[in-house]
């Protein structure tokens, strides 16, 4: 793919070195981290002769950096029909979900979109390998989104067969993509996580306290697993709902709440709000004894920064982003 080879850079730099206070002291000489250790410094004010706690992580810009040449890579896999042996109904709706990830995608600013319909577990493992060991060097995020069917165990499966979220997020660790450490990746995922249904609780709007709804230096060592966001449309053991016109209400509510908020909120304030929406504004209509149900989604975060997707870009083009599809051969 031509999305992840270009060539280019634009970097940030590292990390200011800490400045200290007085003289820096150590507690009990160099020493070594174990469970637990935080790692604070100490240093003696030259006035007082007071001993101070100065935390060395404090001065680190707590923020990705999201202004590199491009934002990155979104792909997308939806699965809509299965072989007739897993016995897995056809996905009706989901079309609608992969106008809405692609809407999404573009309004966060990626500009390398790409649609995979009704994949094997072999063709969905090529293409994440494939995308995994290209050069991410000039972009700043990746995102991925899984649109099928699922189940307990963090299970999503393809069209022949179930597989694991892992298979689709180990690629991408630092360790295997070493392009993509220190950035943030993203995945939504839109799939059951067992069979229990959410019948919801009815509160009374009059009772007190019930809220109800009104309307570093380099070399640096980083652990492999980090700067992942796994947002899934609702919680292990249950089932996740999708319209069969308007399609799943986590998709709706992503698109609608990344339309509105992807300018000015920070990812996880505009992941809030989605849950908000999935929970207050959707409640299911079966006519029989699933009817009234409710949802509520889950979202995982192991990113070390804040994802800004527009914060660094406030110039006369950060309303004007370029999307480049590229088109589903």
């Amino acid at each position: 793919m031509t999305a992840v080879t270009a060539a280019g850079l634009i970097m940030n730099g590292t990390l200011p070195d800490v400045q200290y206070a007085g003289d820096l002291l150590k507690a009990d000489g160099p020493g070594h981290d174990v469970t637990d250790a935080m790692g604070f410094n100490y240093y003696e004010d030259s006035i007082t002769g007071e001993l101070h706690v100065f935390n060395e992580f404090e001065e680190v810009k707590f923020e990705y950096n999201m202004s590199h040449e491009k934002r990155g890579c979104f792909l997308i896999f939806n699965q809509e029909n299965f072989a007739p042996w897993l016995n897995l109904s056809a996905r009706k709706g989901t079309e609608q979900d992969v106008i809405s990830v692609r809407q999404a995608a573009r309004l966060m600013g990626f500009e390398y979109i790409r649609v995979v319909h009704d994949a094997t577990r072999d063709q969905i493992k090529f293409w994440l390998k494939m995308v995994g060991e290209s050069d991410h060097s000039p972009y700043d995020a990746f995102g991925c989104a899984i649109l099928s069917h699922g189940d307990e165990g963090d299970v999503v499966f393809a069209k022949d067969g179930p597989m694991h979220i892992t298979d689709f997020t180990s690629p991408f660790t630092a360790e295997n993509c070493k392009t993509l450490a220190r950035k943030p990746k993203l995945f939504f995922i839109q799939a059951c996580r067992g069979t229990k249904k959410d019948s919801g609780v009815e509160l009374d709007a009059m009772s007190p306290n019930v809220d109800v709804v009104d309307g570093m230096p380099s070399p640096i060592k980083l652990p492999s697993q980090a700067d992942f966001m796994i947002a899934c449309a609702t919680i292990p053991g249950y089932m996740s709902w999708r319209n069969t016109k308007r399609g799943s209400w986590f998709i709706q509510a992503l698109l609608d709440c990344v339309a509105k908020y992807v300018k000015t909120l920070e990812l996880m304030e505009i992941m809030t709000r989605v849950n908000s929406v999935v929970a207050h504004h959707f409640q299911s209509n079966t006519g029989d004894e699933s009817d009234g149900s409710k949802q509520i989604p889950s979202i995982a975060s192991q990113l070390t920064a804040q994802v800004y997707f527009f914060q660094d870009k406030l110039d006369e083009n950060a309303n004007c982003v370029v999307s480049v599809v590229i088109a589903l051969k």
